[in-house]
């Protein structure tokens, strides 16, 4: 920017011309007129004398020589002074009469100059014939005698302008000399006037650039009352706008890239609390999956060291921060759940100068809230920052709730990588293969109804002849039903090759499961060793479901076998094992044993109906010859056909063994 580009100098030089303008002309205007007047007043004054001598009437006089009376006595006189001279010329224009002031004539060595001499110069003067450099200091005035209409001469006054003329340049010079004052003085003054007049839009203008440049915390402080003070308000309320928007932005951006709890805590707290100039600030929230009742110390800003601390919620409370929604003064407000919870944390952290609470809700439904001091320079939130921190807060409230979410989709996710975890070790705990024994055709599936179950079955291939089957349901579903499952099942795995009494091994299994299942835990349980070659099945039953055998050939060809005992787990006296029958069921060809668990036959349907022991049986008189596989399927399409359109609720587990 050039010198002459920058605004208070084409103020000061316009003000400058101005007053050189206004004065040059106050200055020409007067002094011309001033100058013209006194001027005209000189000749009047030597017209009134010319005019005084022509009045004067021959008829009372005796003779041209009474005017060169008048006229030696008027060159004399006061009045006189500026006479150069007088002449009167008779009718024939001769000089009839004349007087000289020869202190205006420059007359050189010749002082006396003789009469001829003067009547030549007196001439001379009339004609107008003076020297070159004095034509503008002399000037004459001429007047006719007349008696009535009757022309007698004339009166010819010469005078002199030289007094006139150096007064006139003397007042031309204090003009010009007043002019030059003022025009210095009007440099001064515009150039003071114009920097104070320019100050505050150069401000402004460099401000606007800093704006322009992203810089939004530049406040202008112009302590007037006229319009460029109130050009800095709106440039003041401009910039808070633009400052809260770009802060906005960037907190919807941080959000934008930040899902996790602990970092989205961090980062609303730091940009609520700097954003709004407090001191100091607390962020409270409450878990959704946690007691909705307790709001937790999250985060504080500045970070202080605080032991956990937790504010207590009723309902109504928690009600009342919906309905504020927009941050308020609990004091001022006379709000009474607001104040409680005030002073019970002003109490609680030590911090008596907080004053304002903004709640952070979306939907209708409280995530937590902010309590904060005043500004740092100790004034209160204006309407203003009031709405902006409502713009803040609901900002956070939606990112409390997606973190809350986040949260919790990935604690699902975590649970449900870990349920597949057990799911396939579950799977690896259940036989991957059905065993493969000459003149035995076998089958066994388990279907958990969730990820995980508490079902389990299992072949012990005892020798060649004898094969150990077992199928058992502990009580409950999930996690911890497949944990007991798992449990039972390394029991099995380590007695069921030295044990070859099923009643002795599931009473030291019973002994065992009684030392580490919950009191509220059971399982129930059928074991047998199924003789290939003897064809029986010797077995027990801890309280599980009956064992069916399905003979070959006869009308009624299914038969339920329920010998007594009572569930593992329930107690480890000698009751267990005194209420602990042994039988033996002597089978034949193409006869099918079908252990099973009750999720088969109380898997419900949509009215509630069981599938039930009945309808299996019915089911197992209808077939034919059937290979265990396909029997299995049947019952399960079976099964699939009754509880169609509602879920499964528990377990499906079958075993199938025939002798072929």
């Amino acid at each position: 920017m050039s010198f002459l580009d920058k605004i208070w100098i084409k103020i000061s030089l316009a003000i400058v011309v101005l007053i050189f303008i206004i004065m040059s002309l106050v200055s020409y205007f007067f002094t011309i007129r001033q100058l013209k007047f006194d001027r005209d007043e000189l000749r009047e004054n030597m017209g009134l004398i010319a005019k005084q001598i022509a009045s004067i009437r021959l008829a009372e006089t005796e003779g041209w020589y009474v005017y060169q009376d008048w006229i030696d006595n008027i060159i004399a006189s006061d009045i006189g002074r500026d006479l150069v001279y007088i002449a009167i010329f008779d009718q024939d224009k001769n000089l009839a009469a004349f007087g000289i002031n020869y202190n205006w004539l420059d007359l050189g060595a010749n002082n006396y100059p003789t009469r001829e001499e003067q009547v030549k110069i007196v001439e001379s003067l009339t004609l107008g014939q003076v020297a070159e450099e004095s034509i503008r200091d002399f000037d004459h005035f001429s007047v006719n005698i007349h008696i009535g209409r009757e022309l007698l001469g004339t009166v010819d006054v010469g005078f002199s302008l030289i007094d006139f003329n150096n007064k006139s340049r003397q007042q031309i010079l204090i003009n010009l000399y007043l002019l030059i004052l003022f025009l210095l003085l009007g440099i001064i003054a515009s150039v003071i006037l114009g920097k104070r007049m320019t100050k505050p839009i150069i401000n402004l203008s460099q401000a606007m650039l800093a704006v322009s440049k992203g810089h939004f915390d530049l406040i202008l402080h112009f302590n007037r009352n006229d319009e460029i003070g109130a050009l800095g308000k709106s440039f003041n309320y401009m910039t808070s706008r633009l400052r809260e928007k770009n802060v906005i932005e960037n907190f919807s951006r941080q959000l934008g890239f930040t899902y996790e709890y602990g970092k989205v805590i961090q980062v609303i707290t730091k940009q609520i609390v700097s954003s709004s100039a407090a001191r100091f600030g607390l962020l409270f929230t409450i878990y959704p999956h946690e007691n909705k009742n307790k709001a937790r110390l999250a985060r504080i800003f500045p970070e202080s060291v605080f032991n956990h601390f937790t504010v207590e919620l009723d309902d109504d409370s928690i009600q009342n921060f919906v309905n504020e929604k927009a941050p308020f003064y609990p004091l001022e407000k006379n709000n009474e759940y607001g104040s409680r919870i005030l002073s019970k944390v002003r109490e609680g952290t030590g911090q008596p100068d907080l004053e304002l609470i903004i709640p952070l809700v979306t939907q209708e439904k409280l995530h937590g809230f902010f309590i904060l001091t005043n500004k740092e320079n100790g004034n209160k939130y204006d309407t203003d920052e009031f709405a902006f921190l409502s713009t803040l807060s609901h900002q956070a409230g939606m990112a409390l709730e997606n973190a809350y979410l986040l949260r919790e989709l990935t604690e699902k996710e975590r649970l449900k990588k870990e349920l597949e975890i057990a799911r396939n070790v579950q799977k690896r705990l259940l036989p991957q293969a059905d065993p493969q024994i000459h003149g035995l055709d076998i089958s066994g599936i388990c279907i958990p109804a969730e990820e995980v179950g508490g079902d389990y079955f299992d072949y012990f291939k005892i020798n060649e002849n004898q094969i150990g089957l077992v199928i058992a349901d502990v009580a409950g579903k999930g996690t911890s039903a497949a944990f007991y499952m798992a449990e039972i099942k390394g029991m099995m795995t380590s007695l069921a090759f030295s044990e070859f009494s099923p009643k002795k091994l599931l009473t030291n299994i019973n002994k065992r499961l009684c030392q580490t299942l919950d009191k509220k835990v059971f399982a129930t349980m059928i074991y047998g060793l199924l003789d290939v070659k003897q064809r029986q099945f010797k077995f027990v039953r801890a309280g599980h479901n009956a064992l069916i055998v399905k003979r070959n050939g006869t009308n009624h060809n299914v038969e339920m076998f329920i010998p007594t005992g009572i569930a593992l787990g329930l107690t480890d006296s000698d009751t267990f094992e005194l209420n602990l029958h042994e039988e033996v069921v002597i089978l034949n060809n193409s006869d099918t044993l079908i252990l099973y668990t009750d999720g088969i036959t109380e898997a419900m349907n949509k009215n509630f109906s069981e599938f039930s022991e009945v309808r299996l049986v019915e089911l197992l008189e209808k077939t034919t010859d059937l290979k265990t596989s396909d029997l299995k399927n049947n019952i399960l399409t079976e099964l699939h056909d009754h509880t169609a359109g509602v879920s499964q609720n528990d377990d499906i587990t079958m075993i199938l063994a025939r002798f072929v």
